[in-house]
C-alpha cells in the first residue's frame, strides 16, 4: 500500500491559521476581562482568577494582537478571524480606557487645588531634614550592610526556626520609568501613564539603580532570639532625597509570601523618585497571632523613626502601606498609634504614628471577611505549588476557620469580639491618617463593599480619603507585570500624588 506524501501548508494557509489564532485569542482574553465572577472564593476560579489578572496586565500587547490577527485575517480572506481580531483590539481599548479613567477622588480629600499644590512642591516634596542628613545616609550606609550581614547570619545560625521557615524568595527585578504624563478626564488613550515614551524608553535605558541591603534585622521578638528581618532600598547616589520613607507589608492571608515577592519593580520605581522603602517580613499565622503580626509593623515604624537620620529621611514624614492582609495591617497600624492595647510593652511608649496609609485591596472589616470566606477552601493545586516554591507552611493553605483560631486563639464562633477588634473600619477616628485605597471591582478575595464603607466612615470622620476604584479589575492586580499592565500603572500614578501630597 502507498502511502501518500503529506502536503507542507502553503504560506497563505499558515498566515490564515496564525491570523485565526491571534484573532480568536485576543477575543476570548479580552472579553474575560469583563466577566464578574460569580463565585466567592479563589479556590473555584483558580484558572479564571489567572486568566483575569495575567490578561489585565497585558491587556496592551493582547489588543494589539488582536488588531494584528484582523489585518492579516482580512488580507487572507478570513472574515471570522478578522470581525474576532477587531472585537478583541476594541475590548482591549476599551479596558485600558476604563482602568484608567480620570478620578476626582484627590480633589474631594484634599480640595480642588490639589494639582496646584503638587507643582508648588515640585512633584515630590523635599524635607529640609532629607537634604541635612542626605550626606551622613552614605557614611552610615556600609555600617548598617554589615549590621544586615550579621543579623543574617545569626538568624541562619538557628537551627531550628531554619527548619520551620521557608527560603526567603529573590527580589523580582525590574526597570520603572516614570510617569510623565497628567491621567486628566480629556486625555486621549496614548497619553495615559503607561503608554509615554518614558514608560518605553525606560526599558533600555539604564535607570539609576537603588541600593538594596537585604536581611536587616530591625527588631528581636520579646523573650526569643528569633530576628525580625526586612529589605531596606535606598534611592541611588545622585538621586536626591524626598525625605519621604515608606513601609511595605506583603500580602498572603496572613499565611503566605514574603518580603520581596513581585514588588521590585514598585520598590524601584519609589528609590527613583528619592524615597527610602522599607519592605518587611513580619512573622506569620504559622508562628504568631494578630496581635504579634501588628506588633511587628509597630516594630517597623519604631525602628524606621529611629534610624530616619542615617538613612536620609524625616520621621515626621513616614507613609506605611501594604497589599491585602498587608493592608490590612497597615491600616491597623496606622489607626491605632500609641494605643496600648495593640502597641507592644518592648516598645516603650515609641512614637508609632505614621504621615500617611497606602492600602492595596486591603481587609477593611474581619466580621465580614468571615462571611465571605465561610465556604472558602484553596484549590488543592494552588497548595501543591505554593508549597513547592516555599511560600506556604508545610501544612498549606489553612482554611478560614483553622486560621482564625490561629489568629484570635480561639475558635471562629467565639472570635466575634476579636473581629471587631482588628477590624480597621472600628478605629475611624479624627486621629486617622490621610489614607490611599486602591481596589478593584471584580475583586471576589476581599468584600469590596467593606473598602467603600472605609472610606465613607473616613470622609464621616472629617478625615483626607482616596478611594479609586478600578473596574474590571482583580485581586492582587500589582502582582504581574508592574510595567505594563494598566490598572497597576494607573494605581502607581495615585501612589505617586498621594506620597506628593501628603508627605
Amino acid at each position: 500500500m502507498t502511502q501518500v506524501p503529506s502536503r507542507r501548508p502553503t504560506h497563505h494557509e499558515q498566515v490564515a491559521r496564525a491570523a485565526t489564532t491571534m484573532s480568536v485569542l485576543s477575543a476570548i482574553l479580552t472579553g474575560w476581562l469583563f466577566v464578574k465572577p460569580r463565585t466567592r472564593g479563589l479556590a473555584t476560579n483558580l484558572i479564571g482568577y489567572g486568566l483575569k489578572i495575567v490578561g489585565g496586565a497585558l491587556s496592551p500587547v493582547i489588543g494589539l494582537m488582536g488588531l494584528v490577527g484582523a489585518m492579516l485575517a482580512r488580507r487572507v480572506r478570513r472574515p471570522f478571524a478578522a470581525v474576532a481580531g477587531a472585537l478583541g483590539a476594541f475590548l482591549a481599548t476599551g479596558y485600558v480606557r476604563r482602568v484608567t479613567a480620570h478620578h476626582d477622588g484627590f480633589a474631594q480629600a484634599f480640595g480642588p487645588d490639589w494639582e496646584a499644590r503638587l507643582e508648588a512642591a515640585g512633584h515630590v516634596a523635599r524635607g529640609d531634614a532629607a537634604l541635612r542628613n542626605a550626606g551622613a545616609a552614605a557614611s552610615e550606609a556600609p555600617a548598617l550592610e554589615g549590621a544586615a550581614w550579621k543579623a543574617g547570619a545569626a538568624w541562619k545560625a538557628d537551627a531550628a526556626w531554619k527548619a520551620a521557615s521557608p527560603t526567603s524568595p529573590p527580589t523580582v527585578s525590574g526597570v520603572r520609568a516614570g510617569l510623565p504624563c497628567r491621567r486628566g478626564p480629556r486625555a486621549p488613550i496614548w497619553r495615559r501613564p503607561y503608554l509615554t515614551w518614558r514608560w518605553a524608553l525606560g526599558q533600555v535605558a539604564k535607570r539609576p539603580r537603588p541600593r538594596v541591603l537585604r536581611d536587616l534585622a530591625f527588631a528581636t521578638v520579646p523573650g526569643s532570639h528569633r530576628a525580625l528581618l526586612c529589605d531596606l532600598w535606598l534611592p541611588a547616589a545622585g538621586v536626591p532625597r524626598s525625605g519621604i520613607g515608606v513601609i511595605y507589608l506583603h500580602g498572603g492571608a496572613w499565611q503566605a509570601f514574603d518580603k520581596g515577592v513581585a514588588t521590585g519593580p514598585f520598590h524601584r520605581h519609589l528609590t527613583v523618585h528619592g524615597h527610602v522603602v522599607m519592605d518587611v517580613a513580619y512573622r506569620m499565622a504559622r508562628e504568631t497571632d494578630m496581635a504579634g503580626m501588628l506588633g511587628d509593623a509597630k516594630r517597623a515604624i519604631a525602628w524606621l523613626k529611629d534610624n530616619a537620620a542615617c538613612l536620609g529621611i524625616d520621621p515626621a514624614r513616614i507613609v506605611i502601606s501594604g497589599a491585602s492582609a498587608g493592608g490590612h495591617l497597615a491600616l491597623l497600624a496606622a489607626y491605632t498609634p500609641g494605643n496600648p492595647q495593640f502597641d507592644p510593652p518592648d516598645l516603650g511608649g515609641a512614637d508609632t504614628a505614621v504621615r500617611g496609609v497606602i492600602a492595596y485591596y486591603p481587609v477593611a472589616d474581619l466580621r465580614s471577611l468571615s462571611q465571605h470566606w465561610s465556604e472558602q477552601a484553596m484549590h488543592p493545586l494552588a497548595t501543591a505549588v505554593g508549597k513547592a516554591v516555599g511560600y506556604f507552611s508545610p501544612e498549606g493553605y489553612l482554611p478560614w476557620s483553622r486560621l482564625a483560631v490561629r489568629l484570635f486563639g480561639a475558635p471562629l464562633a467565639e472570635a466575634g469580639a476579636s473581629l471587631l477588634t482588628y477590624s480597621p473600619v472600628a478605629h475611624v477616628a479624627s486621629h486617622c491618617p490621610p489614607t490611599l485605597l486602591l481596589q478593584g471591582l471584580h475583586d471576589h478575595v476581599v468584600p469590596v463593599a467593606d473598602v467603600q464603607a472605609l472610606h465613607r466612615a473616613l470622609v464621616a470622620a472629617g478625615r483626607p480619603s482616596v478611594l479609586v476604584e478600578l473596574p474590571q479589575v482583580e485581586h492582587a492586580f500589582d502582582m504581574v507585570g508592574l510595567q505594563l499592565s494598566p490598572p497597576a500603572q494607573a494605581a502607581l500614578y495615585d501612589v505617586e500624588r498621594f506620597l506628593a501630597l501628603v508627605a
